[in-house]
């Protein structure tokens, strides 16, 4: 069986499970319903996949979905040839067993070795990355980068999503979202100003990271928040922080009075769950954030329904 139809029947097989299960899947989610006030949080996997299988993957993001996760985080990247797929790395190399498949670099260039040995994605065409496999354990499996089509058609409005755009080309993907449901869908990109151009383009939310970046000359958090409210008003509907100890009251208020949702990265909350310890979830569950990213998420979830 040749690679690219393996990676076909893969998914294939992935939209016919879900097919199975989706009859007795809740209704349709949307940004605003699931958001609001007096809803659950929402519990997040790391790079939108559970249950041991590779970031990016469409059986890991199927998976999520099927334990109950609030939110899929889908990581954008574009092909040389303009097409979006699902990849967290700007490099092939660290997840992808790229340098067996193409042992010179992308077949139309440039080689490896012009590119310092690592294989941009940007550098191939779908068709070729399409052949490539991800690793488990620095293995390859039988687990394909999808397309990001083929990432919406599988969460179809079942759970959030977070369109993390890392590469894009913004009339492609204008033209991608046109003709779908885009009711669950939030949008995050590292560059404030880039953010705002997708947002102004696509109407879809906006989710931003309080970090200190070229645009805003400040390390504050409080006025890190309301310089991205400036930029964008009301488009914002969740802030991220990465860290629950930068959960100040300051913050919390702030948030409130933007009618903002928080949301925030598990650090030593995993880390004490990995040695059974369950308390600083317990307290982070309470922490006033809405939003909770684990690579947990079963366990988290389990916790939560405590």
């Amino acid at each position: 069986m040749g690679q690219g139809f393996r990676h076909r029947a893969v998914h294939l097989a992935i939209v016919v499970s879900c097919a199975l299960w989706g009859s007795s899947a809740p209704a349709q989610v949307g940004v605003q319903d699931r958001l609001g006030p007096g809803r659950p949080p929402v519990v997040a996997p790391f790079r939108g996949v559970a249950g041991g299988y590779p970031e990016s993957s469409l059986a890991g993001m199927a998976e999520a979905l099927s334990i109950g996760a609030g939110m899929i985080d889908i990581q954008v990247q574009v092909t040389a040839d303009g097409h979006h797929v699902v990849f967290h790395d700007q490099f092939l190399n660290r997840m992808t067993d790229v340098e067996t498949i193409h042992e010179q670099g992308p077949p139309g260039g440039p080689t490896r070795t012009e590119r310092a040995g690592r294989d941009y994605l940007s550098d191939y065409a779908l068709d070729e990355v399409h052949r490539l496999h991800l690793l488990v354990d620095g293995v390859p499996s039988e687990h394909g980068i999808p397309t990001l089509g083929e990432a919406l058609d599988l969460v179809a409005g079942q759970s959030l999503v977070l369109l993390t755009l890392n590469d894009f080309d913004l009339d492609k993907l204008v033209e991608e979202l046109a003709d779908r449901p885009t009711g669950h869908i939030l949008v995050y990109s590292i560059d404030p100003e880039i953010l705002r151009e997708v947002v102004a383009a696509t109407g879809l939310p906006a989710f931003v990271s309080i970090r200190r970046s070229r645009v805003f000359d400040t390390s504050d958090n409080v006025g890190i928040l309301d310089a991205h409210h400036e930029l964008l008003g009301e488009a914002i509907a969740v802030a991220h922080v990465n860290a629950t100890s930068l959960l100040t009251p300051e913050l919390l208020s702030r948030a409130e009075e933007f009618d903002i949702r928080l949301s925030v990265s598990a650090g030593r909350e995993d880390f004490a769950l990995e040695e059974g310890d369950v308390g600083p979830w317990q307290e982070a569950l309470g922490s006033g954030a809405t939003v909770f990213w684990t690579t947990h998420p079963e366990q988290v979830l389990e916790i939560l329904a405590q």
